[in-house]
């Protein structure tokens, strides 16, 4: 399990940008658990960008579930970045969940901008759901 965790963290008047990589993982018969949450963050007046990238990762006969949740995010006057991307993965005979949940996101004044690419995602004898929810996303006065 790969877990990254920004819980309650406060953010004034800065420059932020979080990054997950896991280029070119190979993972062979097991259980694996990417996780990357920003609960309860607080931005005012800074550049945020929060990239999830997973690119050329190769998964066989295992289970795989990757998560990218900013339940609770609160930003003020900013410049606002979401991107995950896993091209070039490659999953054969296992069990995929990519999920990307934005409930709760309070974005007030700012630019929002939010990307989820599958490219070139090849999937053999595998059970897969995607899943993109921006419940209760909140935008006022951006683009």
């Amino acid at each position: 399990m790969l877990a990254l965790s920004t819980e309650g963290v406060n953010i004034h008047c800065s420059s932020f940008m979080l990054a997950l990589s896991t280029e070119g993982v190979h993972i062979h018969s097991s259980s694996f658990m990417l996780a990357l949450s920003t609960e309860g963050v607080h931005k005012h007046s800074s550049s945020f960008m929060l990239v999830l990238s997973t690119e050329g990762v190769n998964i066989h006969c295992s289970s795989f579930m990757l998560a990218l949740s900013t339940e609770g995010v609160h930003i003020h006057s900013s410049s606002f970045m979401l991107a995950l991307s896993t091209e070039g993965v490659r999953i054969h005979n296992s069990s995929f969940m990519l999920a990307l949940s934005t409930k709760g996101v309070h974005i007030h004044s700012s630019s929002f901008m939010l990307v989820l690419s599958t490219e070139d995602v090849n999937i053999h004898s595998s059970s897969l759901m995607l899943v993109l929810s921006t419940e209760d996303l909140h935008i006022h006065s951006g683009s």
